[in-house]
């Protein structure tokens, strides 16, 4: 890759124009954004953390803003639930796999070496911080424009009148109400890509299926199992009523 330079885009800048569909023009900044602090030991200033602090911001702003506009029958509360899940880690996370960015994260070679890039947190972190470069080099637009490319599945989910950002609670709720007893999950060995796995979880009530769920996590994974037994149980309960 060429020099890092900050006078316009380089190589790293027009290979992340690729992924997430947005150019920033300064080469610095996007290494910056970038950029792990154990890549940069001696001076944490040029790792990403100042423009995750920026990015976490701008991306509450945007989502906020599109839960206003676009989901008007939400209450407050409601609105706040999924303001935490559309920023939550994990969908973060994904947001970042499905964009391609963990090749592009910099690590130091301890971390590269044992597979960090692939940790959630990192991979959440990095997203965030890119948002605040957005921000910085190109204005609030292109920032709401990156925040809606990169959480479009998960946005799609918040249009959903029955969705609950915390299946697995109501569905801990349910069962000891009903039955006395906590339900148990399974989790399947990961399937797919490296970079892009999917997780696969059975939830059971004793040696009753009630769910199964996928996702690109095992968090994730149990969240939709436990949507899919809540559907159940409805159906039933609509059913036998």
């Amino acid at each position: 890759m060429r020099a890092c330079s900050t006078n316009g885009p380089g190589d790293l800048a027009l290979a992340l124009h690729q992924r997430i569909g947005t150019l920033i023009y300064d080469e610095g900044l996007v290494r910056r954004a970038l950029s792990h602090r154990s890549s940069v030991p001696s001076d944490h200033s040029e790792s990403y953390e100042r423009l995750e602090f920026l990015g976490d911001a701008v991306l509450g702003f945007a989502i906020c803003e599109w839960l206003y506009r676009e989901c008007p029958h939400l209450s407050e509360g409601e609105m706040a639930k999924r303001r935490a899940y559309l920023a939550s880690e994990p969908v973060l996370a994904e947001a970042a796999r499905s964009a391609r960015l963990d090749d592009l994260i910099i690590l130091g070679p301890t971390l590269a070496a044992s597979g960090e890039r692939q940790r959630a947190s990192i991979q959440a972190d990095v997203v965030e911080a890119l948002i605040g470069a957005v921000y910085l080099n190109r204005g609030m637009r292109s920032a709401r424009g990156l925040v809606r490319r990169l959480l479009r599945r998960a946005m799609r989910r918040m249009s959903l009148d029955d969705f609950d950002p915390d299946c697995k609670t109501r569905l801990q709720e349910l069962t000891q109400s009903r039955w006395g007893g906590l339900p148990t999950y399974e989790m399947s060995p990961p399937t797919g890509l490296p970079h892009q796995p999917t997780f696969t979880a059975v939830v059971r009530m004793g040696d009753r299926v009630l769910g199964t769920g996928h996702g690109p996590s095992k968090k994730a994974a149990q969240q939709e199992a436990a949507r899919a037994a809540l559907a159940t149980l409805d159906i039933e309960d609509t059913n036998n009523g």
